[in-house]
């Protein structure tokens, strides 16, 4: 495959060496040759890096290297991913809890690729939505 949206836990379980999952989130990565990176994966990241108590100049090093991977695309959101998902969670009668994900998924939606993600609950709102969704279970 040559491209995909990455959620946030598939820079997460590729970064942390402890992760049952780090071997498998790092060859996802590697036998992809774009990573399309929604912004609010940025942030999300960076709140990740927060919560768990990591030094500022350590997760400034890390989200700069997804960065200015070659690999990497980041799409930007003019507005468009933000509505659908504020739709989105009034249709389905959400709660906002669920916003970063809809915003994910239209991201994947609109860019027409598939998403890697390990949250099952993701996984489900991009199934509805026809999205393809790896690593397959």
């Amino acid at each position: 495959m040559s491209e995909a949206v990455i959620d946030t836990n598939v820079f997460i379980h590729a970064i942390s060496e402890d992760s049952p999952l780090h071997q498998e989130a790092r060859m996802l990565l590697y036998g992809l040759k774009r990573w399309m990176v929604p912004t609010v994966v940025v942030y999300e990241l960076v709140w990740f890096f927060r919560r768990v108590g990591v030094r500022s100049e350590v997760a400034a090093y890390v989200v700069e290297s997804i960065l200015s991977n070659p690999r990497t695309v980041v799409l930007a959101d003019l507005g468009e991913h933000a509505r659908w998902a504020l739709r989105a969670l009034r249709e389905e009668k959400m709660g906002l809890a669920h916003f970063n994900d809809k915003v994910i998924v239209s991201t994947a939606a609109k860019a027409g690729v598939p998403l890697v993600t390990y949250d099952d609950e993701l996984r489900k709102e991009a199934m509805r939505e026809g999205l393809k969704v790896l690593p397959p279970l």
